[in-house]
């Protein structure tokens, strides 16, 4: 499931008036005060939010809409779509600063009339809810890119046009890549991937300036060993700087010069500037590729080497994460490397 797909629960004229956390646990008795006690769940526990309106009926923002819809409208309409029409289905729940991924209990029915006095009375109660692939930090939020500091740009094949012409930057800075030559949607590993075929294909954001610090990656190259007789470009400038670009023959990419300011890592290994290894015969790995002082890019392209009119990638890539953050701390490096990894199945080493 696409973190970026799972609908938010407005909060608008919503208050959270109760947050309580149930710890699981397995508890033995032997009599006489002795016991033991062992977590079977989460270490942040499940939790539970009790929900009430923000406003009374006779405040003039009762009647605000919310999506078009009045405010009570929409939130009856919400829980009838996730617990009638498509049971079971997740939705994200702001608070404190994040989310929580969450649903209805579906043993609570509802008139109109009863779930609005509910939510009057603060009695409409929200369960917490975890998904496979979507990773969960200790105090039970969700990791979301879009809450992450400084993210200037972010792709992911699972959140694009079916015809590869287009991807949309799931961050607010609307860098949206388009295609030059149209790249397909294929799987790998039942995962969303656009594919280039090592031809004139690819996906660019134009003339749009990027800054960049930390760049992570999640894609492969589809052979054993680059090709011998012309470099391969994953990831570039349009003209100004190189990336990631294979070298020829081996499973490297070529060390570009950057010197002691650039770090390499593969699957959370890091590599010196001139032993880059990559991902290689269709196995989707997570690269990350840092810039201390920054990287300014006169545009950002997938699938190509800069200007160079024959060196193009062949293989998959997944999801593209790119962030300008002068301070990112390595808890933080790893937050974004464990989302990619659990997200796509990935072994970290």
């Amino acid at each position: 499931m696409n973190l970026a797909d799972i609908e938010t629960l407005s909060g608008e004229g919503m208050n959270i008036d109760e947050v309580s956390v149930m710890a699981e646990v397995l508890e033995a008795s032997y009599g006489s005060g002795y016991r033991d006690a062992a977590r079977v769940g989460d270490v942040g526990g499940v939790a539970e939010f009790v929900l009430s309106a923000g406003v009374l009926p006779d405040d003039a923002a009762y009647g605000s809409l919310i999506d078009g819809l009045p405010r009570f409208q929409y939130y009856y309409e919400f829980w009838r779509d996730k617990v009638l029409v498509n049971p079971g289905q997740p939705f994200l729940l702001e608070h404190r600063g994040g989310f929580y991924l969450c649903d209805f209990d579906p043993a609570e029915r509802y008139s109109y009339e009863t779930f609005t006095a509910d939510l009057f009375a603060g009695g409409l109660r929200v369960r917490q809810r975890r998904i496979r692939d979507v990773l969960t930090k200790d105090d039970g939020m969700v990791w979301d890119p879009r809450t992450a500091d400084n993210l200037v740009a972010w792709y992911a094949a699972d959140h694009s046009s079916s015809s590869g012409t287009s991807a949309e930057d799931l961050s607010a800075n609307a860098f949206n890549l388009v295609a030059f030559i149209g790249v397909p949607l294929e799987t790998n590993a039942g995962k969303a991937v656009w594919q280039f075929d090592g031809t004139l294909n690819g996906l660019t954001t134009g003339a749009a300036s990027i800054t960049g610090r930390q760049f992570f990656i999640v894609g492969c190259h589809a052979n054993a060993a680059f090709d011998g007789s012309v470099y391969q470009g994953l990831m570039s400038a349009l003209t100004t700087n190189g990336l990631l670009v294979g070298d020829l023959g081996g499973t490297k990419f070529v060390d570009l010069g950057y010197g002691g300011t650039h770090s390499y890592a593969l699957n959370g290994t890091t590599y010196a500037n001139n032993n880059m290894q990559a991902p290689m015969s269709g196995s989707l790995g997570v690269m990350e590729v840092t810039f201390s002082g920054g990287i300014s890019l006169d545009g950002f392209q997938l699938g190509e080497d800069r200007d160079y009119g024959d060196r193009f990638w062949e293989g998959d890539i997944a999801e593209v994460l790119i962030f300008n953050d002068t301070s990112m701390s390595t808890a933080e490096r790893l937050l974004v490397r464990r989302y990619l990894a659990k997200k796509y199945k990935i072994e970290l080493d």
